[in-house]
């Protein structure tokens, strides 16, 4: 059975022993060029594994599913890998900004050469200028300048926190430092460098001994607020980083004690309790969203600019009192 992430497929006796890239290819309509790709980008499970050799030989009911996402990406290249326009919605634009909904499962930046990231499906827009950074799983706004002059202005009003950000986190367990519509602030430097298992480090400001011994620290804040209780495991919360480091929400809610759903790398975990079907929603990502962004306009002080980018609609299995299962 599909889901609003995957696509889905039970091999049957008449599809069996057959390569798995022929299989895909002809399922999707794509190439098997493309189908490597997939599997190449970690779009591929074969029986709840991501799957890394597309000459795989099937056996009737195996269990085969594919990210949409990423999919959706490799249906829009044309022959020569260059991404057409459109891939991506366009929040706001104007003549000196971009503001796009990232999907999650997509990079900011490329890590690796043959990365598929923003900039490589928004090259219909000549010369952009990348602002800031979402984790790859993290959704939702986020803002390019199409100008040196307006990025400089840009990136100046991120570092002097005067760009409000506001994200939506799906977290479990529910944090008992927390109480309904109360906003409280953590404050807690982080490291500037992720560890050997790619974290990122947190300490409060009054332990100096420990801090040193993490190596360089920056100031982190973060507002968090409790907005609503899903069920008693699962609560949605808003948190709005004044500063901008990297993991800082992720770091700062394990630090309360929960993590955001599908958050593989910070926090206890709980979230792997849910029940399966919801669980498999957050298989290849994690439950935050890049929910607004506002301040002034950098090349226009008169004019605020508010940019909301609507949830996935994934999210609604688990918003959708109807669909809960946990």
């Amino acid at each position: 059975m599909s889901s609003p992430l995957f696509l889905s497929w039970n091999i049957l006796e008449s599809q069996a022993e057959k390569r798995l890239d022929r299989f895909l290819s002809a399922q999707l309509n794509i190439s098997r060029k493309k189908v490597k790709q997939l599997i190449h980008h970690g779009a591929v499970r074969h029986n709840s594994h991501i799957e890394r050799a597309g000459s795989t030989v099937t056996t009737a009911g195996d269990h085969l599913q594919v990210y949409r996402p990423l999919l959706e990406y490799h249906q829009s290249m044309v022959k020569d890998q260059s991404p057409v326009a459109g891939n991506i919605p366009v929040l706001y634009e104007d003549s000196h900004i971009l503001v796009i909904a990232k999907p999650s499962g997509l990079l900011s930046c490329p890590v690796a050469a043959d990365d598929i990231h923003t900039l490589s499906l928004l090259s219909q827009y000549e010369g952009l200028f990348l602002c800031h950074r979402l984790d790859k799983d993290t959704s939702g706004a986020m803002i390019f300048a199409k100008e040196k002059l307006c990025f400089l202005k840009l990136k100046h009003l991120f570092s002097q926190h005067k760009i409000t950000k506001k994200y939506l986190a799906l977290v479990s367990p529910v944090p008992k430092k927390l109480s309904l519509k109360k906003k409280i602030t953590i404050d807690h430097a982080l490291t500037t460098q992720v560890n050997s298992f790619g974290k990122i480090q947190a300490q409060s400001q009054n332990s100096v001994k420990q801090a040193k011994s993490l190596g360089p620290m920056r100031r982190a804040i973060t507002h968090i607020t409790l907005t609503k209780y899903l069920t008693p495991k699962v609560a949605l919360l808003e948190c709005e980083p004044i500063t901008g480091r990297t993991h800082q929400i992720r770091v700062h809610l394990e630090i309360l004690g929960t993590s955001v759903l599908g958050d593989k790398l910070y926090g206890s975990g709980q979230w792997q309790m849910l029940a399966q079907n919801y669980r498999e929603l957050f298989r290849y990502g994690h439950m935050l969203h890049s929910a607004a962004l506002i301040c002034a306009h950098p090349m226009n002080k008169e004019r605020e600019l508010m940019v909301h980018a609507p949830l996935p609609n994934y999210w609604q299995a688990i918003l959708d009192p109807g669909n809960r299962g946990y």
